[in-house]
């Protein structure tokens, strides 16, 4: 669901809220991918073995609608982790030659017109450098308001979320691209029309957005967003700490229930949820 997807997500994982008590000590790097494997095990999703594997399970859970209620991982490394990382459309793959470990983590209710889901991706990269420029980029080259001119118009992906598109005709191109997206996926009439209710309903209503950025005490940097866009709520969190980035994000029309998923991954990991904001 790569379009309509991509524009919900550059605005911004799973879970039971489990305690915080004692889990922190079990591992060296506490938002890192060892963690976010061990909280998917424990929520129940299933495991894939290639990023291929999840790229395509993924896809089919947009046409199934359902099929991510029970979570979906992958513990990997560079290849495969660009493969399992471009399914959320909205999380930055650049650097993605520089992962040395990775978990990437989704789950979601996408039954009865909920449209509910959360994404998340915990990221060792091979130098500081490298995490240091992927949290950067993240941060500004999403969550920055960009209205440049250089973005083609058939690239909706910044232009929507930040009411961008100059003219109808844009909006139509956008519109038309997505259809055909939803096409490519199998999508029936159905299928298409929920979505393209969502697409309507985002661009008519403007969102209101709150966003912020922290530095601990400890070095850990972290940018935290929240807001709403007409019925929808979305949610992000990107975390850094030397060679380390970890990057939740949800989106639906539950607020409460988004927040659910992302506040269990995130008091899991020792991390301050979007929703303290």
């Amino acid at each position: 669901m790569k379009k309509i997807k991509s524009f919900i997500s550059v605005l911004l994982l799973a879970s039971m809220v489990l305690p915080m008590a004692g889990c922190l000590k079990k591992f060296d790097n506490p938002m890192g991918p060892k963690a976010l494997e061990k909280y998917a095990k424990e929520y129940g999703a299933e495991s894939y073995s290639s990023g291929r594997k999840f790229a395509e399970f993924y896809k089919d859970a947009y046409v199934d609608a359902g099929q991510l209620s029970e979570g979906v991982y992958i513990r990997t490394d560079r290849k495969d982790a660009q493969q399992a990382i471009e399914c959320s459309e909205g999380i930055p793959i650049n650097y993605s030659e520089n992962i040395e470990d990775a978990t990437v983590f989704a789950v979601g209710d996408m039954t009865n017109r909920k449209f509910n889901e959360c994404f998340c991706v915990s990221m060792v990269f091979d130098t500081v450098d490298a995490a240091d420029f992927y949290y950067d980029l993240s941060v500004n080259e999403y969550y920055v308001h960009n209205d440049s001119d250089v973005i083609d118009a058939n690239d909706f992906d910044v232009r929507m979320v930040f009411d961008i598109y100059q003219t109808d005709q844009q909006v139509e191109m956008a519109r038309q691209a997505l259809i055909q997206e939803l096409k490519g996926y199998g999508a029936d009439s159905e299928m298409i029309d929920q979505w393209l209710e969502v697409f309507d309903m985002m661009y008519d209503v403007d969102h209101d957005l709150v966003r912020e950025s922290f530095e601990d005490e400890n070095g850990l940097k972290y940018t935290l967003l929240t807001g709403s866009h007409g019925n929808v709520f979305y949610t992000a969190g990107i975390y850094y700490k030397k060679r380390t980035v970890c990057y939740v994000y949800g989106f639906g029309y539950d607020e409460d229930e988004v927040n659910t998923y992302i506040d269990g991954v995130c008091e899991y990991m020792g991390l301050t949820p979007p929703s303290s904001l």
